[in-house]
C-alpha cells in the first residue's frame, strides 16, 4: 500500500492528535488500519470522559436541585 506524502503527513498528525501512542499503538500499525483505531479511540474517549451520555438517562440521573 502506497502513501502519498500529504495523506501520510494527514494520517500522522490524526495519530498524534488521537493520542493513540499512549495506548500503545504505533504508527505504522495506525496507518494499516486507521478506520479500527479511530473507533478504538473513540470509545476509549467516550469511557474516558463520558461524552456519549444519554440526555435522558442524565436527567434522571442528576434531577435539578429545588430551592423551597
Amino acid at each position: 500500500m502506497m502513501l502519498t506524502d500529504e495523506l501520510l503527513e494527514t494520517l500522522a498528525d490524526e495519530f498524534v492528535e488521537l493520542e493513540l501512542s499512549k495506548h500503545g499503538i504505533s504508527l505504522p500499525q495506525f496507518l494499516l488500519n486507521p478506520a479500527r483505531f479511530r473507533e478504538q479511540a473513540k470509545d476509549k474517549h467516550t469511557q474516558r470522559t463520558g461524552a456519549a451520555v444519554d440526555e435522558r438517562m442524565f436527567h434522571l440521573r442528576h434531577p435539578r436541585r429545588r430551592s423551597h
